[in-house]
């Protein structure tokens, strides 16, 4: 009402998008009426994009970035820990069922459930970091009683757990641009993630990461069995892979660099200028 310039930025869409009903066509008639006079519309991966665009939801321009970047200062490259016989899998998050809590779990338990793999075969260690949601507590307690599944607890330095880690694990239903797994590949280490939007932009599948399906526990298995049959240095090698794609696609300077030119330039031209 009072005339001012607005930028918008989508992180994500949830799962809002994917059904249908008339839950859907109201947040479509909000999105519509909030954006149309955006004099820009960040989005953080082109299939979100590609959404707005296909439901007719857009702003007076529309801008790409690879999500909020990683500071590669705060998160920068560490050394690949020792292999021994213990592959520490972090995951990172809220532990839900749109996560991909569920599959994990299975996972963990498919791995650990006779206390042991193979013995010439390393054995993962699976890690939760940060607190449950959706009345998870109770079946998490039961998997670290099983011995499946290490809490970790909350704690926002999610660094140096990374640093720890052999690989950051995220089998996710969906994102908007994870930064979870940025900031794991901007510290050299292996992801295996989900084949989505926000995930798979991050990764190259067998380079810098595995990939596998969402709401799938068997893929996720196969991920992970896949992962395991690496040797130490190729696993190093992914992290150093993933590095580098950090440092050339994902840099959060790149990001800022993008909002500022758009601020300046409504500055410059004013509400609806192209300049």
């Amino acid at each position: 009402m009072k005339k001012i310039p607005y930028i918008v930025t989508i992180t994500g869409l949830g799962s809002t998008f994917q059904k249908e009903g008339l839950l859907k066509k109201l947040i479509i008639f909000l999105y519509r009426m909030a954006l149309k006079k955006a004099e820009c519309v960040f989005f953080q991966n082109q299939s979100n994009l590609s959404i707005f665009e296909d439901l007719r939801i857009r702003g007076k321009k529309s801008v790409l970035v690879p999500g909020s970047g990683v500071n590669l200062e705060k998160h920068p490259y560490e050394e690949y820990p020792e292999d021994g016989n213990r592959i520490r899998l972090l995951y990172i998050g809220r532990t839900m069922k749109e996560k991909g809590t569920d599959e994990l779990l299975t996972a963990a338990e498919h791995f650990l459930r006779d206390g042991s793999l193979a013995a010439d075969g390393p054995e993962p260690e699976f890690l939760f970091l940060g607190y449950p949601d959706e009345d998870y507590q109770e079946e998490l307690d039961y998997f670290e009683r099983k011995g499946y599944i290490r809490q970790l607890g909350f704690d926002p330095d999610a660094h140096k757990y990374i640093k720890n880690a052999h690989a950051v694990i995220l089998p996710t239903y969906h994102e908007g641009m994870s930064n979870v797994l940025q900031e794991a590949a901007a510290t050299g280490r292996p992801v295996i993630a989900t084949d989505i939007p926000g995930c798979r932009e991050i990764f190259e599948n067998g380079l810098t990461g595995i990939a596998c399906r969402p709401m799938d526990a068997d893929s996720l298995i196969c991920a992970i069995e896949r992962f395991l049959s690496l040797t130490d240095r190729e696993r190093m090698q992914m992290g150093k892979r993933g590095r580098e794609k950090m440092e050339r696609e994902f840099d959060r300077k790149f990001v800022t660099k993008k909002y500022m030119d758009e601020v300046s330039r409504i500055l410059e031209n004013g509400p609806g200028g192209r300049g």
